[in-house]
């Protein structure tokens, strides 16, 4: 026997005592510290759906990239939400924390974003956000007709995506409402070369999958969403505005706020939304612009718009607070005439804004001419 071979049983001995060690400071001590625990009120359990939706979580291996779990650490919940507590995972047999961030947290998932949103993503994740890196999963989805549908599975994991963190959605939106209430906007950075470049690259990277990369409304997510995204090349708005959308999101809607970007790359992004406006000519037969025509769509306004979107358009009627997404002040705001014309034609699906079927042409072109002359750019 060699001098190594006499450390053999001591090499033994010390391996199985720490993996006795292991066991139960990793495994024996946290289960004794979850057994006095009760989910909280706002924590019911999952739902057969929901269920269904782990198994695919599973499956799908989406805990290999994503955890489920922010640490009280660094900027996390900052970035995320309220740290992560152990009653919320007394439903959870195994956990599904993850160790990889290859792909954002999941733990306070409910409610961020839209189901369509999600859907949207599941079927490519490029749709929504250009630069990820996620796989497509298609066979999520079937085709009825001349839609892309979800499957139950892909119904079911959505499902179970927005039921991570509603133990604190109640807090979150809380803090969000704060947030809004509190938001002024503040003065605008100088637009230097080196900001409208940085807006380019972040429209690029987090807009252009739902607005189009020029910002026509046509991304490749468009399928998926109601309301649909946003036509801004046919809109004129403020920088101020468009900084306060990105800034608050769009509750109702797809859009989420985007408040873990910065001020400065938030301005850079409202600076580069403002440039996509492009006007429009008028369709072939359509009316120009007069002060009988404005006239004419000032009275309209009254009767059919003011109720929602007040006497003035600034999206104050009686009617605006219940309303999500919530309704524009055409003052900072402004849809070209086209676009307001069609808009009055279709209206918006997923919102309030309905057609205006039992309006005559002439006077949808009298509204929409009265619409787009209430901007004033300030």
């Amino acid at each position: 026997m060699n001098k190594f071979e006499r450390f053999t049983p001591v090499l033994l001995v010390a391996g199985v005592g720490f993996f006795v060690l292991s066991l139960g400071a990793m495994g024996f001590l946290p289960w004794i510290t979850m057994r006095g625990l009760k989910p909280p009120e706002t924590l019911p359990a999952y739902t057969s759906e929901e269920l269904r939706g782990r198994q695919v979580y599973i499956a799908e291996a989406c805990w290999h990239c994503h955890t489920l779990f922010v640490r009280p650490v660094a900027r996390e919940p900052e970035r995320y939400g309220p740290p992560s507590r152990p009653e919320e995972s007394l439903y959870d047999i195994p956990q599904l924390y993850g160790t990889r961030r290859v792909g954002p947290d999941l733990a306070r998932e409910a409610g961020r974003r839209s189901d369509d949103w999600q859907l949207a993503h599941l079927a490519n994740p490029r749709n929504t956000t250009p630069w990820s890196v996620m796989p497509p999963f298609p066979w999520l989805f079937k085709k009825e007709g001349n839609k892309i549908v979800p499957t139950e599975d892909g119904k079911a994991l959505v499902a179970f995506l927005q039921s991570q963190g509603r133990a604190v959605k109640e807090e979150m939106a809380k803090a969000d409402a704060s947030w809004a209430a509190s938001f002024r906007g503040g003065p605008p950075p100088l637009e230097t070369e080196a900001l409208k470049g940085r807006g380019a690259a972040l429209f690029r990277r987090e807009c252009a999958g739902c607005h189009g990369p020029n910002g026509d409304g046509n991304g490749s997510a468009r399928p998926f969403l109601g309301p649909p995204p946003e036509r801004l090349s046919r809109v004129k708005m403020t920088a101020a505005e468009a900084f306060r959308n990105i800034s608050l999101g769009a509750p109702g809607s797809s859009m989420p706020h985007w408040r873990e970007y910065g001020d400065e790359d938030r301005w850079a992004l409202a600076f580069h939304v403002v440039r996509l406006h492009r006007e429009e000519p008028l369709p072939a037969g359509a009316p120009q612009r007069s002060e009988a025509l404005l006239a004419r769509g000032r009275t309209l306004f009254q009767i059919q718009c003011a109720a929602c979107h007040g006497n003035e358009g600034r999206g104050d009627g009686p009617a605006a607070a219940a309303l999500k997404p919530s309704v524009p002040d055409f003052t900072v705001y402004s849809p070209n005439t086209a676009y307001a014309y069609e808009v009055m034609v279709e209206g918006i699906p997923g919102s309030a804004m309905v057609a205006f079927a039992g309006v005559s042409e002439q006077d949808r072109w009298a509204l929409a001419h009265y619409v787009s002359s209430l901007y004033t750019g300030r």
